[in-house]
Formats: C-alpha cells, structure tokens, sequence
C-alpha cells in the first residue's frame, strides 16, 4: 500500500543520502514520496533541508509555493511567504520579488512584525522614502509599548526634515513624542534645531524652557536660561524679559559669571550705564585678577570716559587693566589719551612708549618710537633721548623713513657723517620721486657733502650729480658738483656747472663770488 511505499523511499533516500553520498539522487526519492502524500512532513523536512544544503533556492521557493496551495491556515500560509520573503531577500538578493512577497504577507497578516521590519529594511537601503514612511505608519499602528512608537515618530520626523526638508511635519512628530513622553530630551533637543532652524522664536523659547525644567544638570539649565534670556533680547527686542531671566539666574546664583556678564552687556547696548558699570564690577570681582578681568576693566574705563565724561574714574579702571596686564595697548592707548588731553607730557610719554613695546606688528611699533623720539626731541629737547628713540625704531625696521629722516638730521648736525651717510642711503631710497623732488635733492645734496667730508669723492660726486640730475637750479647742489669736478679735473664740465650758477643765481651772489666763478 502508499505507506508501505512512502516508507520505502524513505529507507532508498536516506541511503542516497547518508550511505552513497548523492544527495540529488535523494531529493528525486523524496519528490516521489510527495507525489503520493503532497504534505508527507518527513519528505517536506529533508527536501527543505537538502534544497537549503545545495543552494537551490527556486526549488525550495517553489516546494514553499506549493505547500501553499495545499494550505488552509492562515498562520501556516503566513510562515510559508514570509520564509519565501527572507530567501528572495537574503539568498537571491532579489529586493523586488522579496518586496511583492512581504506586501503578500501583509494582505493575509496587516500587523505581521517580521514583514514590516523586512520591508523597513529594503526600502531604507533602496532610499524609497514614501514606501519606507507608509511602513512606518502601520508600524505604529500596531506597535505594542510607547518605546516602540517613539522609535518610529523619531525615523518618520528624521526624515521629513532630512530628505523633504518639510521642517513643519517634523516638528509635529516630534511633539507627538512629547505627547508620549513628555521628558523625552532627544525630541526637545531637535525641536530647538528645528525652531532655530525656522526662526520661530516664541515656540524656541518654549522648547528651550521646557528642556530647562526636564534637564538635572546645573549648568546646563543655566546656559538654557540665558539662551533664552539671549532670544528675548536679540531677537524678540523684549529687553525687559530678558532682563527679568537674567536676575532670576542671579538671585539663585550671584556668581553666576555669564549671566552677570550677559546682564551687563544688556545694559550697555541698552545705554544704561551705571547699571551696566555696577554688573562689569561684578564680573570683574567674581574674576578676581584672572585675565579675562582685563577687558572688563577697560571696558569700565570707555564707559566712565566716552559716556560719563569722568576721567577720574576711567583712569582708575584703565589702570587696573594694566596692573593685570601691563601690556594691554587699548588701555594704554586709552591713558596716553587722558594724559594728552591733561597736558601731563611724563606721563603721556611714558604711556607711549609703553604701548610702543607692547605693539606686536613692527612696522606698527616703529611708528610709535618714531612718534616718541619726535615728542621727545619737539617738546622737550632731549636731543640724545630722541637718537635713542629713534635708533629702537629703527632696529625693528632698518628702512623706516619716519625714524631715519630726522635722525639723519640730528647726525648732520653733530657732524656723526658715517651714521648719517647710513641714514641718508635709507631716506634717499625711501622718499618718492615723483612726490618729494625737493626734499630728495636737498637729501642727495648733503649725501654728497658728508661723503666728501669722509674723503669718498667718487661717491661725493656721485651724490652731488645725482641731485643736479633732480634740479639744475639748486645752488648747493651746483657749487657741490663744480666743486667735485674741480678735483677730479674734470675742467670743461665743472665751467659749465659754474656758469650755471652765475645764470641762475647772480644776483644773490657777492662781487667776490662772481670774480672766483
């Protein structure tokens, strides 16, 4: 009879199998076994485990097909497309077919859990959003606990805003999350990007408080409280709010340096100054000496200088600036100022040549030396300490024409020729031809006199040449030339030069200088 027979073919496949090692033959064997009992489990179970072993995924796909034309269950119907699904899925890579087959599992099972998460995963890979948020609607239909749903809003939410950049539909699914969990920090963080990212300041104010009350650390309350504080202000024009938040951060906690900070800033660009001074005091207490005090000081200084006009009070905090710093230029800057305008000339110098040290960029630095050698030699005479000054400057730009001019001027003066030869090389080089054609042949003329002076004729006439070259009328220059033509016995050119001085200067001349021209 068949059962005899099924048992036959079961002996036969399993010594195919197990004995002669050929595993086709024995998947023949047990395909006839099923020819005569289609649902026959043990043939059902081998050929299974054979097509799996072989790799013969159509069979088995095909095996699966037809146990579900046999089947009535809708459970078993379920089991057999999802295990169709996960082959066409994972074995034959097949994403289209496995798609069709997951939905199959749907029309039978609309909450089945493996095919939503199978299909989740497919259309995240294929980038097919609209496909992707439908699963992630009946996902939510039919989640189980609030963990699952919050899961779900958040994907929907990342993409809305993402891919569709619809900043709106994300933050009502957010909501929907603080609508589940109301503590939820990861929802009211994105939130705030969101409304930060809309401009929507009243509904960032909100979000900000609320991640305020949630939050147990401290300090991040307090920087949400001035956040908002901060939104108040510049954002809203609402400086009394912000106001209000910042001395209630103040009232729980008096040292709190931002806030104290913020609130001054607030009463400066509000233009209340006395409370604005009273806040920077505060800060620059609660520093005590650290040198972010330094700019609060100087800006207590401009406050009490420029706005209060009390420069009493603006030296003081400029000079505890510089008890802190003693090279902070803007408060040096600030007194050299204060000092000028008192006519206190010491004083005035001595903060110009402390902010002279303190200049980092040199060409910078060489101006203020140069201005203090300047003051130094105008005002108070001091010859040798404006040579000093002017000598700093110039070892920190050796071509400094502001510094090298008037020091030339000085060496001149006391006869120093070989340092003022120096000096003159820098300021003949430096001045603009097109701009300064007198001031260079004078310059060319008393190059060429200190360099006859040092007994360098070649390059004394040089010089004087040069400066006939600029201006054939200028006396010294002439009577320089001629002169250095005389001792190189050049004759015929040094008559020239000296009937150039009699045609243009005659008449300034003696009789006695006319007879020796």
């Amino acid at each position: 009879d068949e059962e005899v027979r099924r048992g036959l073919l079961l002996r036969l496949a399993s010594v195919q199998e197990e004995k002669a090692g050929n595993p086709a033959d024995a998947i023949n064997t047990y395909k006839r076994m099923l020819e005569l009992d289609g649902r026959d489990p043990r043939a059902v179970q081998a050929l299974t485990r054979l097509y799996e072993e072989t790799g013969r995924w159509q069979a088995l796909i095909g095996m699966f097909q037809r146990a579900l034309e046999l089947s009535e269950e809708i459970p078993e119907r379920v089991s057999l497309r999802y295990r169709i699904g996960t082959i066409q899925e994972t074995e034959m890579q097949d994403l289209e077919m496995a798609i069709g087959t997951y939905k199959a599992v749907l029309d039978e099972d609309a909450g089945h859990s493996l095919s939503l998460k199978a299909l989740e995963r497919i259309y995240t890979q294929l980038e097919r959003f609209p496909e992707l948020l439908g699963v992630f609607e009946r996902q939510y239909h039919y989640a189980q606990d609030d963990e699952e749903r919050i899961r779900l809003l958040s994907k929907m939410a990342a993409i809305h805003e993402e891919t569709y950049a619809n900043l709106a539909v994300a933050v009502d699914l957010n909501e929907r999350i603080l609508g589940l969990d109301g503590r939820n920090l990861a929802a009211v963080r994105k939130l705030e990007l969101l409304f930060k990212e809309m401009q929507d300041f009243p509904r960032l104010i909100l979000a900000l408080t609320t991640h305020a009350d949630i939050t147990s650390d401290p300090e991040e309350r307090l920087n949400l409280n001035l956040q908002v504080a901060e939104i108040y202000y510049k954002e809203l024009n609402k400086a009394d709010k912000a106001e209000e938040i910042y001395l209630s951060v103040l009232a729980a906690d008096p040292s709190a340096i931002r806030a104290i900070h913020d609130l001054g800033q607030l009463y400066e660009r509000s233009g209340n100054w006395f409370n604005a001074l009273e806040k920077l005091a505060q800060e620059a207490e609660v520093l005590r000496g650290k040198p972010e005090a330094v700019e609060i000081y100087y800006r207590m200084g401009t406050i009490n200088a420029d706005m209060l006009m009390d420069t009493q009070a603006a030296r003081g905090c400029y000079e505890s600036a510089l008890e802190l710093d003693n090279e902070h230029v803007p408060s040096l800057q600030a007194l050299k100022s204060i000092h000028y305008g008192a006519k206190e000339w010491d004083q005035y110098l001595k903060r110009l040549v402390q902010e002279a040290d303190a200049t980092k960029a040199p060409e910078q630095k060489a101006e203020l030396f140069t201005a203090a050698g300047s003051f130094v030699q105008e005002r108070n005479n001091d010859v040798d300490g404006a040579v000093r000054l002017f000598e700093r400057a110039l070892a920190i730009v050796p071509d400094h024409l502001g510094a090298a001019k008037p020091l030339s001027d000085i060496e001149f003066r006391r006869e120093g020729y070989e340092r003022a030869e120096q000096l003159l090389e820098v300021v003949v080089e430096k001045l603009d031809p097109g701009k300064d054609t007198k001031e260079l042949c004078r310059q060319y003329y008393r190059l060429g006199y200190i360099t006859e002076k040092q007994g360098k004729d070649q390059k004394a006439l040089k010089n004087y040449q040069r400066a006939y070259d600029i201006d054939p009328t200028y006396l010294p220059a002439l009577e320089g030339l001629g002169g250095s033509l005389m001792k190189t016995e050049r004759w015929e050119y040094a008559q020239k030069i000296y009937q150039a001085i009699l045609i243009h200067h005659r008449e300034s001349l003696t009789d006695a200088e006319v007879v020796d021209y």
